[in-house]
Order: C-alpha cells, then structure tokens, then sequence
C-alpha cells in the first residue's frame, strides 16, 4: 500500500504542474485568439464602412436632388405649361412630388433616421402648401394663380419646406466624410 501511495503522490508531483501549464497555456491561447477575433472585426467593420461610403454618399446626393426637385419654384418652373389650369397644375405638381418620393424611397437604409424623418417631413409640408393653395383656387383660376398662391403661403412661413431637410442632409453626409 505504501508502494500504492508513493506512486500516486509521484503521479501528482509530475501531472499536477503539467495541468497548471497546460490550463495556463490554454488561457492564453484563448485571449490570444480573443484578440486576433477582435481585430479581424474591427478590420472587417473598417473596410465595411470604406465600401459603402460612396454607396452611402450616393444617397445623400440622390435625396438632396430629390429635395429640390420638390422645391415649390423648381416644380412649377418644370411643370407649369402656357394656359394650364390651377386644378391640374396642382394635381402634376402632386404627382410629381409622389413620384420623386417614390424614386428615392430605397435611399431612406443609408441615411439616419432623423435625416429621413426630416425628408419626410419636407415632402408633407410641400404638399400641404400644394394643397392649401390649391383649396383658395376657384373652377376658373389658372396655374399663374396657383403658383402666385403657393409662392404667397411659402412668403408667409419665410422659408422653404425644404430647407431644414436640406441642410440636415448636408450636415450628416459632411459628417461622415469627416469635413
């Protein structure tokens, strides 16, 4: 039993410092590997965001032409023909605006949420003056009427609907460009 005993402490003498190491090892394997997945992230993030910038930066461009396609004076300008009436100019400018909207729908994925909120807002608030000077107008006005009423309403509030989604977009794609 003795011989039993000694060859099992002997046993433990040599095996117990080889755990120790082998667990010691095996840590430092692991934050080693920790270290090199952490990294490989942040590179694959990096060159993620470097590949879609342009992607991102394109979208800015194509709401920004969006907003001022909108823009009340831009939409009447390409629009308004000789002789047209005030309920069909407003009813081409609607259209218009929908239509562009709908263009540039897919866009709202690579921009932040309050720059699409206020994208959103801008094309209401343009369609709201639309509308609004639109319900002033009687059966026999003309588009100059219309126009006259929409440029009325926009002289009021002072600023362009599109004004503050414009330069939200502005801000945001600068600071992403890092300007």
């Amino acid at each position: 039993m003795d011989e039993l005993l000694l060859a099992f402490l002997d046993i433990i003498v040599w095996a117990l410092p080889a755990a120790i190491i082998g667990w010691a090892a095996l840590r430092v394997a692991d934050r080693i590997t920790d270290a090199r997945g952490r990294e490989t992230i942040a590179t694959l993030r990096s060159r993620s965001r470097q590949e879609t910038l342009p992607t991102r930066l394109q979208a800015y461009e194509r709401l920004l032409l969006f907003l001022e396609r909108s823009e009340p004076s831009n939409l009447i300008l390409r629009l308004h023909r000789p002789g047209m009436s005030a309920a069909l100019l407003q009813s081409e400018l609607l259209k218009a605006i929908r239509n562009e909207y709908e263009h540039n729908l897919t866009q709202q994925i690579y921009v932040s949420d309050l720059s699409w909120s206020k994208v959103q807002e801008a094309r209401d608030a343009v369609q709201q003056v639309v509308q609004a000077a639109g319900s002033k107008m009687g059966s026999t006005s003309t588009g100059i009427d219309l126009s006259n009423a929409i440029f009325a309403i926009i002289g009021q509030v002072g600023v362009s609907p599109m004004h503050g989604a414009i330069g939200a977009l502005k801000r945001e794609a600068q600071e992403l460009v890092g300007v």
